[in-house]
């Protein structure tokens, strides 16, 4: 049974010990009899123990078992495996063969599944089990024999994936296992529990070679050995070991003599006996065959002796240049130190002569304020001679705020090494004085106390320059407040009066455009009219011409003081001149053609400006209605453009008119200024010029011109050269459209009612205006009302499907009307179309973020109100 051997020499000590004790009631010897009496019972104590050990040992090698059974895991090559006809080969199997025949013990070598291996040792139907990591968990429940092979355990994961290095990064991953494997607990104690477990190394493999599993954890060895058994090795990847395990074979918990009889078996088989066993299945070095040991040894040796004889002598000569170096450098040390001499010999005659030099005072004191030494360049600044000054306390010669400051100055000096600007006053005989004080702490050795050395600069006329200084800083400071005081009202003044100003000018605009929208609309009416007579025409026509060029002079000061306000907002954007050159031309070809003027255009095909396109196209617009109105009658003008230097096109108006004096051209660009040409036939404010160079200035461009009397003027701006995004011919595009096409409106179809339009307007003459534009139109009813709230009322009543609306109404505005407009879920989505005479770009502004589906200023175009019927309400003319 386990342990009767220790029962045994437990019951063999116990023996021993009482037989040498004894009896109760004995004969009292002599001390030497009872001494010689210790010696004999002790030495026969010890035979009786040494008798009983070496009989027991005896039984127990005679009850040693004939057989022990040994559970492995059968699928560990090299360690341990099965061949194709089943039978277990490997590394541990050969070992346990050879502790066999060193013990004379059959070893029953059991291979199986791995977790129940382990169980059929826990439950004593095995003795032994080998190849097991040693771990905390396992210590509690085996004897671990020593470790006989490190094996790295890392995790193998499929090519596709990255990022593993680690147990922290399979975290989200489903890890394939071995069942009862030691790398199970050490990815429990990190925390992770998806696992997929399989009975066998093997098994993990073939489940990761079909997919099932693309991350799995096994020990190094068996896993490299199936990758390559089944050609898998490339479709997998392994991170650096987790970590490195080591082999053992243990016993049960407390069978310590199973785990006595096996460690003493493996103790008689040789190193070399294991190391050929290990050979025979790791594989070794590849030798060169033909060469005997014997050879190889003394080749070996002999290159050995001819090595160390090359160090040593390699070493002596390096020694040599060693000690040949060393004597070197110290000679270079000592010329060294004969030239630092010199150098400090040097140094303390200049350091004298910078002594007398400073013109400061210099004083050495200890921490008290003592003076311990005194140099002073000028005597007439100390406050007694030097040597009075000597054992003395700085509060012993000057006044106790200047003592003060000292103190503090040495004081901050021994804390952080050095003291800066402080300054005192002193009453000297020749007068006050002031002076800047200098400390840096001098560290004295021999445990003697720190001194300090003090420069003393006198600053009396800089203490003055500055106290002056700060009298005219206070003087300056005041006069800089009151100028700034003064600007601040200027620019509050120029601010009110250039916002005076723009609500002058919109209110100007507001009241002009008003009387002009009916003036226009009145007259464009008249001109429609096909039953007027021609005098009639001619004189309405006359009267659209003044209309129109009053509003154009309207438009041109708004413009210009845009500009000049800096309110002016640009859409930079790749313009084709090209097209830009043909839409300009058709347009003046009517007022050409009344001049006799000839309009040519060069060629532009490919260039392009950047610029706002509205803005580029009011400027050239303007040079060539001025090249056509101040040009000679059959003259001609040519709009021409072309590539000016770098990064730059150069767009030019040149004509055949009178040309302009060189004494004049420095005022042409001036507004208002006319030349002279205010009391001639020709219409014009002055104003177009100016503001055509500052719109080019804007869009970051120059404007000038060039013009000889006589023989005529070319007028130029340059603007940034943009690239077109792609090539399109514009000619060909217009050619799929014929004159005479109708292109309706998006989202414009014929109505099948009559359409309801509601217009809300105060002026009596705009509200008859518009009754006669609508009254061309078949399949619309127009209603009116001259107050905000009646027309609010008017569209919850009457639900028109257009609302046009004046901005200024007497009663509320036309923001307000369109508030309860959207408010109400009645008249929601019924479109509302601003119609005033605010032309300001803030009033434009304020119009769309107001929510208005759309915008007609005033003077209204009677064309304009016939298309926005015709899309809006689908309205046809009679």
């Amino acid at each position: 049974m386990p342990g009767s051997r220790d029962n045994a020499l437990h019951k063999a000590y116990r023996t021993s010990s009482l037989s040498v004790q004894p009896k109760k009631g004995s004969i009292r010897m002599s001390v030497c009899e009872s001494g010689l009496w210790r010696k004999l019972s002790h030495m026969v104590a010890w035979l009786l123990y040494m008798f009983v050990g070496l009989s027991i040992s005896a039984h127990a090698q005679q009850a040693a078992p004939q057989r022990i059974t040994v559970v492995v895991d059968d699928n560990y090559p090299p360690y341990m495996f099965r061949d194709h006809a089943g039978r277990l080969q490997g590394l541990r199997k050969d070992v346990w063969d050879l502790w066999a025949s060193r013990t004379g013990i059959q070893v029953n070598l059991v291979g199986m599944d791995w977790a129940k291996a382990q169980a059929q040792i826990l439950s004593g139907q095995a003795d032994v089990i080998d190849t097991l990591f040693e771990t905390p968990q396992r210590k509690a429940t085996y004897d671990f024999g020593p470790a006989y092979s490190d094996i790295e355990v890392p995790i193998f994961f499929h090519e596709s994936i990255a990022g593993i290095a680690n147990a922290e990064s399979l975290k989200g991953f489903t890890i394939g296992v071995k069942e009862g494997d030691a790398c199970v607990d050490y990815l429990v104690n990190q925390g992770l529990q998806s696992f997929r477990k399989y009975p066998s190394y093997e098994a993990v493999i073939d489940a990761a070679a079909v997919g099932e599993v693309r991350v799995f954890c096994e020990d190094k060895p068996p896993a490299t050995y199936f990758l390559v058994l089944k050609q898998l090795e490339r479709q997998f990847r392994s991170s650096p070991p987790l970590f490195i395990g080591q082999f053992h074979w243990a016993v049960r918990k407390g069978d310590v003599l199973t785990h006595k009889l096996v460690q003493d078996g493996f103790a008689r088989i040789s190193s070399a006996e294991m190391r050929e066993v290990r050979d025979r299945w790791m594989g070794t070095a590849v030798e060169v065959a033909g060469v005997p040991a014997y050879l190889r040894y003394g080749a070996y040796t002999l290159l050995g002796v001819g090595g160390v004889a090359l160090l040593l002598g390699v070493w002596n000569i390096a020694l040599r240049r060693r000690v040949a170096l060393r004597t070197s450098e110290l000679s270079a040390s000592l010329r060294q130190l004969t030239q630092a001499k010199h150098d400090a010999e040097q140094t303390l005659t200049q350091l004298h002569a910078t002594l007398e030099a400073i013109p400061d005072l210099m004083f050495e004191l200890d921490l008290d304020g003592r003076y311990v030494d005194v140099r002073a360049s000028r005597a007439d600044l100390l406050v007694m001679p030097p040597s009075q000054l000597l054992g003395r306390r700085v509060h012993d010669v000057m006044s106790a705020d200047a003592a003060d400051g000292v103190m503090q100055a040495l004081h901050e000096a021994a804390e952080h090494g050095a003291a800066n600007g402080t300054q005192i006053c002193l009453d000297l005989p020749s007068g006050q004085r002031w002076f800047e004080l200098s400390v840096a702490r001098k560290r004295m050795s021999g445990g003697q106390r720190d001194c300090f050395i003090m420069l003393s600069r006198d600053v009396t006329d800089r203490k003055l320059v500055e106290q002056a200084l700060a009298r005219h800083g206070d003087e300056l400071e005041k006069i800089v407040h009151e100028r700034s005081r003064q600007l601040v009202e200027a620019r509050d003044a120029s601010e009110s009066a250039s916002q005076a100003k723009s609500e002058f000018l919109s209110r100007m605009s507001h009241e002009l455009r008003t009387p002009m929208n009916a003036i226009l609309g009145f007259a464009q009416l008249i001109d429609m009219d096909a039953g007027s007579s021609p005098r009639s025409k001619s004189h309405v026509q006359e009267i659209l011409r003044a209309g129109k060029h009053l509003l154009h002079l309207i438009n041109d000061v708004l413009d210009l003081e845009q500009v000049e306000a800096g309110r002016v907002t640009l859409h930079p954007e790749p313009v084709a001149l090209s097209d830009l050159g043909r839409e300009v031309i058709a347009l003046m070809q009517p007022l050409a053609n009344q001049q006799q003027i000839t309009l040519s255009m060069g060629s532009m095909h490919g260039l392009a400006v950047m610029a706002d396109a509205t803005r580029v196209r009011q400027v050239v617009l303007n040079l060539l209605s001025n090249a056509v109105k101040y040009n000679r009658p059959g003259g001609q003008v040519w709009l021409e453009a072309a590539i000016q230097g770098e990064g730059a096109i150069r767009v030019s108006v040149r004509d055949t008119g009178p040309g302009i004096a060189a004494r004049h051209l420095d005022q042409l660009f001036q507004p208002f200024n006319r030349l002279g040409a205010e009391s001639g036939q020709i219409e014009g404010s002055g104003i177009g010029l100016s503001l055509c160079r500052r719109l080019a200035e804007l869009m970051h461009g120059t404007m000038g011109v060039l013009s000889q009397e006589g023989e005529g003027s070319t007028f130029w701006v340059d603007l940034p050269r943009a690239m077109l995004p792609m090539a399109v011919d514009s000619e060909s595009l217009l050619a799929t459209f014929q004159p005479g096409d109708s292109v309706p409106a998006a989202g414009a179809t014929p109505s099948p009612r009559m359409a309801t339009l509601l217009y809300v307007e105060d002026n009596p003459a705009n509200l008859q205006l518009m009754s006669q534009i609508v009254a061309r139109h078949q399949g619309v009813r127009l209603l009116t009302a001259p107050l905000g709230r009646e027309g609010l009322a008017q569209a919850r009543s009457r639900r028109p499907d257009l609302i046009l609306l004046d901005i200024h109404l007497p009663d509320i505005d036309g923001y307000a009307v369109l508030g309860q407009l959207r408010s109400d879920p009645q008249t929601r989505a019924t479109p509302v179309i601003a119609v005033t005479a605010n032309a300001m770009p803030l009033d434009v502004q304020r119009i769309r973020d107001a929510g208005f589906d759309d915008y007609v200023p005033k003077p209204i175009k009677v064309t304009h109100i016939d298309m926005l019927l015709h899309e809006r309400l689908g309205s046809s003319l009679a």
